[in-house]
């Protein structure tokens, strides 16, 4: 980025053509370092391959150590290091565990009390929705290997419309399947591929 201002910065006698020209060429060098949705999928599709646990295992890990029901679950990058956030939902309110794919040791937990309002609704609506739900997000992600190749980068409750949904993203090489699952049916009820 300091490059893009010093070559605007020293462009100042130029015509605005020129100036414009240089600014759109700069622009360009500095999005061909950024990673393609397509580059991003594959690195994610080898730490998951490469992973000690799976993102289920962590769950059930973070299952096994804190209150709540799961109803997200991802594999995150920060500054090129990937973790797992599973986010529970209980009566208490929420919670985040943070766990290392590499060797399935916890990095962090979060618990949030008293967030404001317009969040704590949304996360109650997430807490109805799983108690409403006949078969549990691990329950999701069991329907949605039976049937489909993949390793699990994301799954999430949707809670806004009726009927509540489980969505399932499955990464196999350079195919990315969003399997969607009806929570109160526990049936398969769309698949959408991307290559």
């Amino acid at each position: 980025m300091y490059r893009l201002i010093l070559i605007v910065g020293s462009l100042r006698n130029l015509s605005q053509h020129k100036i414009a020209l240089a600014v759109a060429c700069a622009i360009t060098l500095l999005s061909v370092g950024a990673q393609s949705p397509a580059l991003a999928d594959e690195v994610k599709c080898g730490i998951l391959k490469n992973a000690s646990v799976s993102l289920r295992e962590a769950i059930e890990s973070a299952l096994a150590k804190y209150e709540g029901f799961p109803v997200k679950a991802e594999l995150k990058e920060q500054d090129d290091m990937y973790y797992y956030e599973i986010n529970l939902v209980s009566e208490g309110g929420r919670s985040e565990v943070f766990v290392n794919p590499a060797n399935g040791l916890e990095i962090g937990f979060q618990q949030e009390n008293g967030v404001a309002v317009r969040f704590q609704r949304f996360w109650e609506s997430k807490l109805g929705a799983i108690l409403a739900a006949n078969i549990s997000l691990l329950q999701a992600i069991e329907t949605a290997q039976e049937t489909h190749q993949g390793f699990v980068s994301e799954v999430e409750l949707k809670s806004r419309r009726e009927p509540h949904i489980f969505e399932i993203l499955l990464l196999d090489g350079e195919v990315e399947r969003e399997v969607t699952i009806d929570a109160k049916k526990g049936k398969i009820i769309n698949v959408e591929i991307d290559d």
